[in-house]
């Protein structure tokens, strides 16, 4: 169980130590702590984790010794929580307010009370801008607590406003800190520059603002952001090479390809066509010259700026590489997620908060840069009224599109979004391949550095999949659509998946 306290302390130092000992000798777990001054004292926000009877008599033990708002002289904390229109200058009334009266702010947050997508993004990742309400609560120092009532009355005249405990349960009151050192700390592990490392605070205390109301430990999927960026990291140089797998295949219609499964990221396919090479997705970005190099190793004649590239969606897992290669075709879908990272929206990953916060977490990590987009050409889209879970994609004159590259003809299909917006499928019946991107991967097929790496994706999003239903039904019809015969499934993840029916 977590509860929050705010302490008062005097401003020397070892102040806090006669706490700590307090905490300890409950044996509670001191998660979190922050402090403002305030005056000549510190208000300090503290955020522990352990049994409630515990909890109970640490406040006992904080409050006898003085260290609890109300029991010194010179004032209290109180908890606002009010909300607002979320517009320029609307905290400024209660701002003036607040310094009318002489107190002042310990702590102050605001979030938005409803998720609005549509809208461009700041660099540095704030929360998007446009019509609705935010959610402020703050933390005011009040020196003469019988103002305190007249205050609120103000207050409500200005918006809806109610003061809430400190001890409300899983309600974090300020995370500075913990934003702080982690952020440090995934930085150091990824190189990360200053600015960047200001990036990975904001979309930190985005993912715990959605988090702290629909998880029980809020913090947990932090140890899984880490194991993210470390894992990454940790395969980078000689350390690719010696886990990725590398494999060679022939297909039932005779031609024949390569596959790279890297530790982390997407598998990329290589087909041997008549003339010149055919990829299917390009990993992390982080293991561009990795990839770059081990390509090489199989292909010795192959220059980067060479070769053509399909996308089965655009996910940074599957699209960090792209500039390796000359020419790039991937559906309309997918190259609209492309122009919406480049413009500074939410992609299709970013449709939902946690989405977002997650999303921008892991292509900082990850090195991602949304591609240039002079170098796509379009495999169409499917029809907007067609039923099927998978469907055939059409061209700008109403043509189903066919992608040719001799031996290779691939027809081209798009789900309806299970997995991501914009998942493509390519069919070539004469060879009896299927590149299926993540609608269909080969889960029991994967090395061990990629299974361990995969397993923290559900922590992370808590669903792959957009839809998971969704993505269900398109794989049972994905294998109908493929009808009887040999078939060589060219998944996201893991090895060659090969079905006969």
């Amino acid at each position: 169980m977590h509860r929050s306290y705010v302490l008062v302390l005097d401003d020397r130092p070892g102040a806090f130590l006669e706490a700590a000992r307090l905490f300890a000798a409950r044996g509670l777990d001191v998660k979190r702590l922050s402090y403002n001054k305030v005056i000549d004292i510190h208000t300090v926000f503290v955020d522990a984790e352990g049994e409630a009877g515990a909890l109970d008599r640490v406040e006992e033990d904080l409050r006898a010794a003085g260290l609890l708002p109300g029991q010194r002289l010179m004032g209290k904390v109180v908890l606002l929580e009010f909300t607002l229109p979320d517009a320029e200058g609307s905290l400024v009334p209660f701002l003036e307010l607040v310094a009318r009266y002489g107190f002042s702010l310990s702590y102050i947050n605001a979030r938005a009370a409803d998720y609005h997508v549509g809208e461009a993004l700041h660099p540095l990742g704030d929360e998007p801008e446009g019509p609705g309400a935010e959610v402020v609560r703050a933390g005011v120092y009040v020196d003469d607590p019988a103002r305190l009532e007249v205050f609120m009355d103000e207050v409500q005249k200005i918006c809806p406003c109610r003061q809430l405990p400190f001890r409300h349960e899983g309600f974090l009151i300020d995370n500075s800190l913990f934003y702080l050192s982690f952020a440090r700390e995934v930085s150091r592990i990824c190189g990360l520059t200053k600015p960047e490392e200001k990036r990975v605070m904001v979309n930190a205390n985005r993912l715990v603002q959605v988090l702290e109301t629909t998880t029980t430990d809020p913090y947990k999927p932090f140890d899984y952001v880490r194991q993210f960026a470390e894992t990454t990291q940790r395969y980078r140089g000689d350390a690719y090479a010696a886990a990725a797998r590398i494999s060679h295949f022939e297909t039932p219609g005779g031609a024949h390809g390569s596959l790279i499964e890297p530790p982390c990221g997407s598998d990329t396919w290589i087909l041997e066509g008549e003339e010149g090479l055919l990829f299917a997705d390009t990993g992390f970005a982080l293991y561009r010259e990795e990839l770059r190099g081990a390509i090489q190793g199989l292909y010795p004649t192959w220059k980067p700026g060479a070769g053509t590239l399909v996308l089965s969606h655009g996910d940074a897992d599957h699209s960090g590489s792209i500039g390796l290669f000359g020419r790039a075709f991937a559906s309309d879908g997918v190259i609209e997620n492309y122009r919406r990272q480049a413009a500074g929206l939410p992609d299709w990953r970013e449709q939902e908060p946690r989405g977002l916060a997650y999303s921008r977490l892991a292509n900082l990590f990850s090195r991602y840069e949304p591609p240039a987009l002079d170098g796509f050409s379009s495999l169409g889209a499917r029809r907007a009224d067609d039923p099927d879970p998978i469907a055939r994609c059409y061209d700008a004159a109403g043509a189903p599109v066919t992608l040719d590259f001799a031996p290779f003809s691939f027809e081209v299909y798009e789900g309806k979004g299970g997995h991501v917006k914009g998942e493509t499928v390519l069919i070539d019946r004469r060879q009896g391949i299927c590149i299926s991107g993540d609608i269909l991967i080969n889960v029991h097929g994967e090395t061990r550095p990629q299974s361990e790496f995969n397993r923290l994706a559900p922590y992370l999003l808590t669903r792959v999949d957009a839809d998971p239903d969704l993505a269900r039904t398109e794989r049972k019809y994905l294998i109908r659509l493929l009808g009887p015969g040999v078939w060589q499934i060219l998944g996201g993840h893991g090895a060659l998946l090969v079905r006969q029916s």
